[in-house]
């Protein structure tokens, strides 16, 4: 039976880097400054996007599908080329490291960019630009 000062480090060391994951996190994803939807033309096309493309974003991380089928970018377009930046809801099941993911919607209306932050050490991508019109390809199935 592990000893109470060995099991209190253990339990010590995990609350540490559970609260390091959750500042990087914290902090790598306020860098992108919000934006809803000005009109009700774009909050359309917003909810459009999120019900395509949702499913392939997951609080465990892209679909293998999409992992593949969307390229991927440096970074986000600056502010000033983005019509709308919000969080992407996400499925999946609530863990301490899930990944999160934020929409940015350009300027031109034709491709969007989605940023993935989370996991250990607060991993950040970039998925785009993605047509606005796509679908998000289900694991074993040709859609797209």
């Amino acid at each position: 039976m592990p000893s109470t000062t060995s099991l209190l480090t253990r339990m010590l060391k995990h609350l540490a880097a559970l609260l390091c994951a959750a500042l990087l996190s914290t902090n790598i994803y306020a860098e992108t400054m919000m934006k809803e939807p000005a009109n009700s033309s774009d909050r359309q096309l917003t909810e459009k996007i999120i019900r395509n493309l949702s499913p392939c974003f997951q609080t465990v991380g892209v679909t293998q599908a999409a992992a593949h089928a969307f390229p991927q970018s440096a970074a986000l377009p600056p502010d000033s080329e983005l019509i709308v930046v919000t969080a992407m809801p996400t499925t999946g099941p609530r863990i301490s490291d899930s990944y999160h993911y934020t929409l940015a919607v350009h300027q031109s209306r034709q491709q969007v960019f989605i940023k993935q932050v989370g996991g250990i050490g607060g991993l950040q991508k970039v998925f785009g630009p993605i047509p606005v019109d796509r679908l998000c390809q289900q694991e074993g199935s040709g859609e797209k």
